[in-house]
């Protein structure tokens, strides 16, 4: 079982890692290591500086309206240490994990991103710049997939730097808002050419105590279309890190409902399984349309033209962020079955996050989140592709497991069936100022997005669910689910 493999003492590099030989994640008799690499909360009330900068650092935003730019370099040309570089810091300490990264802008002839990079961190830092700096190796990096445009084809993340080995290479992606149902708001993280999330995600180990992030930036891509360009980056995330620690998700203490309709004792009563007392009934009278149990995959729940609720709030332990998941069949195994999926919050402005099936796009499992003080249902990716599209390669009348992290910036990210999670965008709002409000699944509560989809175990976490549990759910159900295999990590580095 997985949760055994986690518990090993063989240090771990990644699932597609770098150095000592790294075979990339091993499933199936090989043993993983203690921790899986992953992001945390976003660090925010960050300020920002830099050196050799011509378009300044505070273009570097958290979405993709802007860019920011150093410096021009010669073709081939490697700068020097601190020469050109961006520094996040705060006068308060925090933990460091990772970033994700969008290199490139708008030019059509060459996006023109930046290339050998690095991160250096520093414990005393008080402006950014002076202090000592650490360099930090990374030991995972998944690579932006968006599709590329013609002119920057080529320019693919990699490990090998020219620099040295921490440095790598970051991808280069035309930028430009608007596209793929974002509705040209600035505020949405997609690349024109795909749609598909279109960050380098890189991850590190845990760094405590930290003033200051540095990223130096030696290098820039080429097509040979200007000899003497600058590098570009255009949108830069912060994470602390987020490393599972063991043990099943529903003796979390993090996790606040934990349904797995299996274990009825009577096909009626569901009991939330986190021992928080935020129980389910298909004849709770909250509940909207028709709930019944089939015991079919190890028993599961099915709407029918309704959504299971339970009338209560469940706890969110003061935090800023959330996530939920559950595992869904949908609705007579047609990729046109509509009606919501999973749900949480009011029908009030800025407060829920809904997922449904078929409202933007047939079988997208479109995210609502009242960007911008209005629903504004976006379509999710999966990898290098529209959720529709990865539902109709595994086949619709399969189940899926989706799980859903919520910042409390605003930043969404989802995973499927266990693949490691992908930034669908940001509402950049405050999302639920109350810190209790209703969950379920099927249908929401506005009663308009009626579900008649089916329902095995599903779960709400108060802050950033780590994907290590992820991984977990998905190895602990897929049988009883009919699914097989293990998540797809092929948008990670080559180990070496």
């Amino acid at each position: 079982m997985l949760n055994n493999w986690f518990k090993k003492e063989k240090p771990f590099v990644g699932f597609a890692g770098f150095g000592g030989g790294a075979t990339g994640l091993a499933f199936g008799g090989s043993a993983l290591g203690p921790k899986t690499y992953d992001f945390g909360d976003v660090i925010t009330g960050l300020s920002k500086t830099g050196a050799g900068v011509v378009a300044g650092v505070g273009n570097l935003n958290q979405d993709n309206s802007s860019t920011a730019s150093w410096s021009g370099m010669t073709d081939g040309q490697i700068g020097n240490e601190f020469a050109r570089h961006v520094t996040w810091y705060k006068s308060s300490t925090f933990d460091f994990g990772g970033i994700a990264l969008t290199s490139g802008h708008g030019n059509t002839s060459d996006p023109l991103g930046a290339k050998d990079v690095a991160i250096y961190t520093s414990t005393d830092t008080t402006n950014g710049t002076d202090g000592n700096w650490t360099i930090q190796t990374p030991k995972w990096i998944r690579k932006s997939y968006g599709a590329k445009h013609s002119t920057s084809s080529t320019y693919l993340a990699n490990r090998t730097s020219a620099v040295s080995s921490n440095h790598w290479i970051l991808g280069a992606n035309l930028q430009q808002d608007g596209a793929n149902g974002t509705g040209g708001d600035a505020s949405l993280i997609y690349n024109k050419h795909g749609g598909a999330p279109i960050h380098d995600r890189i991850y590190f180990d845990d760094v405590k105590n930290v003033k200051g992030v540095r990223l130096d930036i030696r290098g820039k891509w080429s097509n040979g279309h200007y000899s003497g360009e600058k590098p570009h980056i255009t949108t830069g995330y912060l994470f602390a890190s987020n490393n599972y620690a063991g043990g099943e998700l529903e003796s979390d203490s993090k996790t606040t409902c934990y349904i797995d309709p299996g274990l009825t004792s009577d096909n009626v009563n569901f009991t939330d399984q986190s021992g928080n007392g935020y129980n389910f009934a298909t004849n709770n009278v909250s509940n909207n349309g028709t709930i019944t149990y089939n015991s079919g995959n190890g028993g599961h729940i099915r709407c029918s033209a309704g959504s299971v609720r339970n009338g209560a709030n469940v706890g969110r332990g003061g935090s800023g962020s959330f996530s939920y998941g559950c595992w869904v069949k949908i609705n007579g195994g047609n990729s046109n079955g509509d009606g919501g999926v999973i749900w949480y919050g009011s029908i009030n402005t800025d407060q829920h996050v809904f997922v449904r099936n078929s409202i933007s796009v047939t079988g997208t499992m479109a995210i609502g989140a009242d960007i911008q003080g209005s629903d504004n249902w976006t379509s999710q990716f999966t990898k290098d592709e529209r959720v529709n599209g990865y539902i109709a390669s595994v086949g619709v009348s399969n189940w899926f497991f989706l799980v859903l992290r919520y910042h409390e910036d605003g930043l969404i990210e989802t995973s499927w069936d266990g693949r490691p999670f992908d930034l669908q965008f940001t509402t950049d709002r405050a999302r639920a100022s109350s810190l209790t409000y209703p969950f379920g699944v099927g249908g929401d509560p506005y009663n308009d997005n009626n579900s008649s989809h089916y329902f095995g175990p599903f779960f709400f976490y108060t802050g950033i669910i780590p994907y290590g549990r992820v991984l977990l759910e998905w190895d602990r159900y897929k049988t009883r689910f009919g699914r097989t295999g293990d998540p797809d990590y092929t948008s990670s580095f080559p180990g070496n």
